[in-house]
Formats: C-alpha cells, sequence, structure tokens
C-alpha cells in the first residue's frame, strides 16, 4: 500500500533466507493508482483485460505494482471481485 511507512518494521517484508536482513516493502514505490494496472493515468477495458490476463496467468510478464492495482479491494488477491469493482468504477456505478 502506498501509504506505508517502511521505517516501522510490521510494514516490512520478512527475509527469505537465514540470516539475511527482510526488506522494504516495494509496494510504497508503486505509481499505479488501484485499477489503473497499466499505468496510463485512465481506468478502461484495457486495465479490464490486463487484469483478467493476470488472473488467468495468460500473462506472467506483469509487475509487482500492476499486481498491486489490480488488487481493488485490497485482499491480498486478484480475483472476480476485482474485476466487478474495475468495471464498476469505470461505469459510474
Amino acid at each position: 500500500h502506498p501509504s506505508l511507512d517502511n521505517s516501522l518494521a510490521e510494514n516490512w517484508l520478512a527475509s527469505i533466507g537465514y540470516g539475511s536482513p527482510g526488506s522494504a516493502n516495494l509496494i510504497n514505490d508503486c505509481e499505479e493508482s488501484p485499477g489503473d494496472i497499466n499505468g496510463d493515468g485512465i481506468l478502461d477495458v484495457l486495465d479490464v483485460i490486463l487484469m483478467i490476463s493476470i488472473i488467468l496467468v495468460l500473462d506472467d510478464d506483469y509487475t509487482m505494482c500492476q499486481e498491486y492495482a489490480s488488487d481493488i479491494d485490497s485482499n491480498g488477491t486478484i480475483d472476480i471481485l476485482d474485476v466487478i469493482l474495475l468495471v464498476n468504477i469505470i461505469l459510474g456505478l
């Protein structure tokens, strides 16, 4: 989440190797806003298509920031509920 304070230990990611330090949560560096998966500043059908590609693993060449932008409900999972939320936002519902 972009508002995480990486000076707090609970916002760091755990170490994946014995004795190695943890790492800052790089999601703070993401410029994409929720739903704007392609980062063009516009929420549209292109973002929906990219989100569906991420869900179905049709495109495994996405970034951590695109994954963050796809999780619109911030529950840690990208699923059909995120697609529905994005479509509703685009339609103004």
